[in-house]
């Protein structure tokens, strides 16, 4: 089965750097397909998930007591998929700690498994993509660097886990900072703990 880890990225279609980019699309009578507010950057792309592997338990372990990541954004730009097939994205030229130390976990313990996943990450939010043959890869770089995107940060709390072109598989909301994870920790340790001390019929000590 084919799935993908992503990260929802809250986007406003009416900021004013997008609407002067589909307007300069449309002066250049681009043939585009406008994501139409499913916003995400995709955190890594499984092409197979062995039966033996829960890559969904791998996702919540990683997850599970991260902060949400803040992103600054402030780049347009685009790339090719191959001849006539274009993605024009949205994308952050500094990437902040938090967000690559994520990346980074999720696609490490990814690559400890069996599974076959994307081996390469570009950090990008999908706006549309263009299905024009007319249309080369330097003329879309040109119209969206053209386009200034005033710096903007997001908060990005919430990930899903998607099956290939179908159903959510599970989605997890990132806690707000880290007073929180750690106290959501804490107490599932020692719930965890109590339950262990139970199952061998033992009371639970003074602490």
């Amino acid at each position: 089965m084919k799935s993908y880890l992503e990260i929802k990225v809250p986007i406003e279609n009416d900021a004013l750097w997008f609407e002067e980019l589909r307007r300069r699309i449309r002066e250049q009578g681009v043939n585009v397909r406008w994501q139409n507010a499913y916003y995400h950057i995709t955190v890594a792309f499984v092409h197979e998930e062995p039966k033996e592997e829960s890559i969904r338990c791998l996702f919540f372990n990683c997850l599970k007591w991260r902060v949400a990541p803040s992103l600054t954004f402030d780049k347009l730009d685009a790339f090719s998929i191959s001849p006539g097939r274009h993605i024009l994205y949205l994308t952050s030229g500094h990437p902040s700690e938090e967000f690559t130390a994520m990346v980074k976990e999720v696609r490490e313990t990814l690559a400890e498994t069996s599974c076959d996943f994307d081996k390469d990450f570009r950090l990008h939010v999908t706006l549309g993509r263009v299905f024009d043959e007319r249309v080369g890869i330097e003329q879309l770089n040109s119209i969206a660097n053209s386009i200034e995107v005033p710096p903007f940060t997001l908060c990005l709390p919430e990930a899903q886990y998607h099956e290939y072109r179908g159903e959510v598989i599970d989605k997890w909301t990132m806690w707000p900072d880290e007073k929180s994870a750690v106290k959501a920790r804490d107490k599932f340790e020692r719930n965890a703990f109590m339950n262990a001390l139970s199952n061998f019929g033992m009371q639970d000590p003074d602490f």
